[in-house]
């Protein structure tokens, strides 16, 4: 298997026009550093070989939490739909029909900006303060601008509640898509890694797993594979410590 891994990897890369061999090379394709940075050749070779063996084993999901926790957001949601709906706090859009137009793919009901701001400003002119601005000088619809003041308005509670539990439900039913199922207790994600990128960092999709929120019961659901223990390290500064030894390798 690491053979063949290993392989694929070297081959991708000598397509892109790199000249490849263990250790440090002086003879890189001309375009070589402006593409990749300086972080390619065995580190990012490595990396690449290290990250795909890891899609392929997968990350173990607690499957009983996983949709324990999926239902607790499916009834946080609706709850705070019911809150805002109907009131005067209405800022959703709804069709031709009468019904709640959603964000595809998603719990969270669209939001009618004009509305939105127009209550944000009169929430700013209630609290008395000016409302945080936009780069495009118009009332901030960031919730990041609004959330140190959601103690004191309802609207601002519910509002801001609403759109990061939707978003912690979005985070989880795209996880749950992606989870192969082993037995009723655990499943596992093989989520894809971008290597050979020119800073060294490697974004995941299908899914996202680099995108978890950081809150520790979503955090928590990842789980180490039967017989196996998590160990966590975490290096100071490791990306300018690499750097700077790669400097030193080569220049």
């Amino acid at each position: 298997m690491w053979c063949m891994v290993q392989s694929e990897v070297y081959t991708n890369m000598i397509s892109e026009g790199l000249h490849l061999e263990l250790g440090y090379k002086d003879e890189l394709a001309e375009n070589a550093i402006q593409k990749y940075g300086v972080l390619t050749e065995l580190i990012q070779i490595k990396g690449a070989i290290s990250l795909h063996i890891s899609s392929l084993n997968g990350f173990c999901i607690d499957l009983k939490k996983c949709l324990s926790l999926k239902t607790v957001y499916d009834n946080s949601v609706k709850q705070l739909i019911d809150k805002i709906k109907g009131t005067e706090d209405d800022v959703f859009h709804w069709n031709q029909n009468g019904e709640m137009v959603f964000a595809e793919g998603t719990t969270r009901p669209t939001v009618n900006s004009k509305k939105l701001r127009k209550k944000l400003a009169e929430v700013g002119k209630e609290l008395d303060f000016s409302p945080p601005l936009d780069n495009s000088a118009n009332v901030s619809t960031s919730i990041i601008h609004w959330r140190p003041f959601s103690e004191k308005n309802n609207f601002l509670k519910n509002w801001i509640e609403l759109e990061t539990t939707a978003r912690y439900h979005k985070y989880l039913t795209t996880l749950l898509e992606y989870t192969n199922v082993i037995n009723e207790d655990y499943g596992v994600v093989h989520t894809k890694y971008a290597t050979f990128v020119r800073n060294g960092r490697t974004p995941t999709t299908s899914p996202n797993i680099q995108g978890t929120p950081s809150v520790p019961y979503l955090r928590e659901l990842f789980v180490p594979s039967p017989n196996h223990i998590f160990l966590r390290l975490d290096f100071t500064c490791i990306e300018l410590c690499t750097l700077a030894a790669v400097c030193e390798a080569r220049y």
